[in-house]
């Protein structure tokens, strides 16, 4: 428990109060506030302000917001700054990291933190943010901090990166249309500059882009664009980067061959593995996707749910259907924690292959609609018509099981469905071009 009032000065009481809103423990968030390497109490701080502090993260009753709390210690911005500085010290490393620093840019009129202030915070926790997939929870307050960035003289980098957090989330959340907004800004700024590294970081992520929009050519062309950016300037990590983008392409292409090819020189990286086992399984090797897939154990959220959904997919090709079943869920779970709208519907799709698999076709039909409206809002093309590969297999089972039952109408609707899915899929051959 916290220690008493009187031994809690006013920039501890500040850092104290915003924990306890963060982890959510009062004894957990004392410990994190020592870690912190605060000084000795101060005894020119009024006992009042120390007293106040406490009892508002005792246990018992409605707290306040940590804003409301904070406003009512009356403390000076000097004082909140010291409790920024001091937390900032455990913010990398640290299961709440993300979190916390989020707390503090919402907050930061409140703890008068200015926007360059903001983007190192931010820096120090986008590889938890990315290793926990938490877009949905950033991307608003990006676009806030970007709003703020558009009359103010930020240094080039810090400007790019803004773009490329924004451009990631905007991705990952499947708004593609911003994030193509997110990366012409970045390269007419990186082009200007001239930024070749960011220019090239950037037109890779517009290639990606292009894959998941079904522009398969436009993803080519970009894509050996980058490649060959990435070549000149002797960066392989970029190159090996764009090198498992192409594999991507090439699985979109159902060319497993060629995205094995790619992916031949690198390291088994959870990514990695997971699209070598989607070319196994394209190969119908799914005994050994099956095997490769389980290894994938340990992986951010993002690349786990994907890695759950292929392991699932492997189990329904093999007839292992109570397996596939349980390991779809689990992808289905992990991949909504993360807003990962593209991916969680493919794992909808999944689930609903599998219950048309073991012969429910009105449950498989429902889920296969729900992924079918979300894959139209996103405009993944390539799910889309593996989607309605499906419901073209589950609407006849099910008309027919209506006609015996006699209920005619059932059957009616079922068949303007089934013609229209069969129209939107001859709508939704690859798109060659932009």
């Amino acid at each position: 428990m916290p220690p008493p009032p009187a031994e809690l000065p006013a920039e501890l009481a500040a850092a104290f109060l915003l924990l306890v809103s963060v982890v959510g423990d009062r004894a957990r968030a004392w410990q994190i506030c020592q870690t912190a390497g605060f000084g000795a109490p101060d005894a020119t701080v009024d006992q009042g302000v120390r007293a106040a502090a406490f009892d508002l993260a005792s246990p018992g009753g409605q707290l306040p917001e940590v804003d409301d709390r904070l406003g009512a210690l009356g403390l000076a911005p000097q004082q909140l700054r010291a409790a920024v500085e001091a937390l900032t010290g455990v913010l990398l490393g640290a299961s709440f990291g993300s979190a916390l620093a989020l707390r503090l840019i919402q907050l930061r009129s409140t703890f008068h933190l200015s926007l360059p202030e903001c983007l190192r915070l931010t820096a120090a926790v986008w590889p938890q943010v990315m290793y926990e997939g938490d877009w949905a929870e950033w991307y608003p307050l990006l676009i806030d901090l970007a709003d703020g960035a558009a009359s103010l003289s930020l240094e080039l980098q810090d400007r790019l990166s803004l773009l490329e957090w924004l451009s990631i989330c905007g991705r990952w959340l499947g708004v593609f249309d911003e994030t193509q907004g997110w990366i012409d800004r970045a390269l007419q700024l990186a082009n200007r500059a001239p930024d070749p590294v960011s220019y090239a970081r950037f037109t890779l992520t517009a290639g990606t882009v292009h894959r998941l929009l079904g522009r398969l050519l436009s993803a080519e062309s970009t894509l050996a664009f980058a490649c060959s950016q990435f070549t000149k300037l002797n960066d392989l990590a970029g190159l090996q980067r764009c090198q498992i983008e192409m594999a991507q392409l090439a699985l979109e292409r159902e060319q497993p061959d060629k995205a094995l090819a790619l992916l031949e020189e690198h390291a088994a990286t959870a990514q990695v593995s997971a699209l070598r086992g989607e070319a196994l399984l394209m190969r119908g090797e799914y005994q050994q996707a099956i095997a490769l897939l389980m290894e994938i154990t340990v992986a951010s959220k993002p690349n786990l749910g994907r890695a759950q959904a292929l392991l699932s997919q492997a189990y329904l090709q093999a007839g292992r259907l109570d397996e596939a079943r349980e390991t779809a869920a689990h992808a289905v779970e992990i991949l909504q924690s993360t807003a990962d709208i593209l991916g969680c519907a493919r794992a909808l799709a999944l689930r609903g292959a599998i219950l048309l698999e073991i012969g429910a076709p009105a449950a498989a039909i429902v889920l296969l609609e729900q992924a079918h409206t979300r894959q139209q809002t996103t405009g993944d093309h390539a799910g889309q018509r593996r989607t309605l590969t499906l419901l073209l297999r589950a609407y006849p089972v099910l008309i027919e099981q209506a006609l015996d039952r006699r209920e005619l109408d059932a059957a009616r609707q079922s068949a303007i469905r089934l013609i229209e899915c069969s129209q939107i899929l001859q709508q939704q051959a690859p798109h060659p071009a932009g």
